[in-house]
């Protein structure tokens, strides 16, 4: 998969893009078995057994240590796929999520993947991204300018959006010296 990476890079003529041959996840891991997909699921190798087929070794570290490690000031977008290992990939990138502003998030749900990892539930990558403060929409009504999910999808399959909301501003006017003056 990653020479595919390097060469979409290269013929796209891509700049500000850091190719690493690592996985993401909650933390620093030296072998952790990752399951290639045959050509027929090209781009769905995962972290959990799929396919039947025997897993190779792959480092694994944290967003948050790669940001860190390669001294970059500012994140404005994340695109996670990663066959259901969603959860520990934000767990990973817990610092980087409770910035002000937070990144944009763009990631799939997938009830079945997410269940294939232990100590996981459909949802749960859902949840975590709401306790810091995200909302949640389907891709397609951020689109169409709809309103959020009200709770995380726990069933099926779907694209969704994350923004980080922004804390809500009470608006406080009150005169000094007979000059209005309004505080957000």
């Amino acid at each position: 998969m990653f020479p595919y990476l390097e060469q979409n890079i290269r013929l796209n003529h891509l700049e500000n893009v850091l190719p690493l041959r690592l996985a993401l996840s909650d933390g620093t891991h030296d072998r952790v078995p990752f399951y290639t997909a045959p050509a027929s699921h090209f781009g769905m190798g995962a972290l959990a057994p799929q396919f039947h087929t025997e897993p190779c070794s792959v480092v694994t570290k944290s967003l948050d240590e790669v940001v860190a490690d390669n001294a970059l000031p500012f994140v404005s977008v994340l695109k996670v796929d990663v066959e259901g290992h969603e959860f520990a990939v934000f767990r990973g990138a817990r610092k980087l999520l409770e910035k002000t502003p937070g990144p944009a998030i763009v990631f799939e749900f997938c009830d079945w993947a997410e269940m294939r990892f232990p100590h996981t539930r459909p949802g749960q990558a859902q949840e975590f991204l709401r306790d810091l403060r995200y909302r949640i929409w389907r891709l397609r009504d951020y689109r169409a300018g709809r309103p959020p999910l009200e709770a995380p999808l726990t069933c099926g399959s779907a694209m969704l959006v994350a923004e980080r909301a922004r804390p809500e501003c009470e608006l406080f006017t009150f005169n000094i010296r007979t000059r209005p003056v309004t505080l957000l």
